[in-house]
């Protein structure tokens, strides 16, 4: 064992937290984790500066990435890695790592850890789009969007009427756990997986459009796989839901 694969405990009461469970750590993992979130700023790089596009805010005109990040890169975890990477041992690594991976140090000027642009509130609902990268044409292509989906930020009966729509639409881009209503016929397929378990208060539910499921069946066919010697597999399940009428 070394103390880079010993577990230790992550120092908390350097910040004063000293009646709080201890966090152990294991200073090869930090250390791999953040090497791996470093390259991970790096493939994003191209996305982040394709936020070109203009807003004017309170009364600032400036590029999404200006309000979304300030007019100076954030450089504190590249500062930190870079003597790492380069295959030196940094002086005190655990407290270079925790001051970049943490918040910014409370020493530093308001200039350097969040700037003005930053901290304003948009002014309307259109700018949420202050996010949408020009990176490979995406803003361009789907601007279009804008108006209607501002309009479910102001209004409570488009948000109503645009929910189920956006969640089949637009879901899978986010891995969620995707609703179906339960028809008529459904019904056949959903009593032959719960079999005894079924229940006729659940038919009555789909008769009034009640009755809803996720269905994660289609993971049984995969091949279980191994991490470390850990099985890693996403649960083949059928989950039924009523809805509050």
């Amino acid at each position: 064992m070394s103390i880079f694969t010993d577990v230790h405990h992550l120092p908390l009461n350097w910040l004063g937290l000293k009646d709080i469970p201890a966090v152990p750590i294991e200073l090869e993992g930090v250390i791999d984790s953040a090497v791996k979130l470093y390259e991970r700023t790096k493939q994003i790089e191209p996305a982040k500066q394709g936020l070109t596009h203009q807003y004017t805010i309170n009364a600032n005109r400036a590029s999404g990435i200006e309000f979304l990040y300030g007019k100076r890169p954030e450089r504190r975890l590249q500062s930190a890695l870079e003597p790492l990477i380069d295959g030196k041992r940094p002086h005190s690594l655990m407290k270079d790592l925790y001051r970049a991976l943490g918040p910014a140090d409370t020493s530093e000027t308001d200039a350097q850890s969040l700037s003005s642009l930053q901290r304003l509130s948009l002014d309307s609902a259109e700018q949420w789009s202050i996010s949408w990268t020009k990176y490979d044409g995406i803003y361009d292509r789907f601007k279009h969007l804008i108006p209607e989906w501002s309009r479910s930020l102001t209004s409570s009966a488009e948000a109503s009427s645009q929910f189920w729509p956006m969640i089949a639409n637009n879901g899978f881009a986010y891995n969620l756990l995707l609703l179906k209503k339960a028809s008529g016929s459904d019904l056949p397929m959903l009593r032959r997986r719960f079999k005894k378990a079924w229940s006729k208060d659940w038919t009555q539910l789909a008769k009034l459009g009640q009755l809803y499921y996720i269905d994660l069946s289609i993971f049984a066919r995969a091949k279980v796989g191994e991490v470390d010697g850990f099985k890693r597999f996403t649960p083949a399940t059928m989950t039924l839901l009523q809805q509050d009428p």
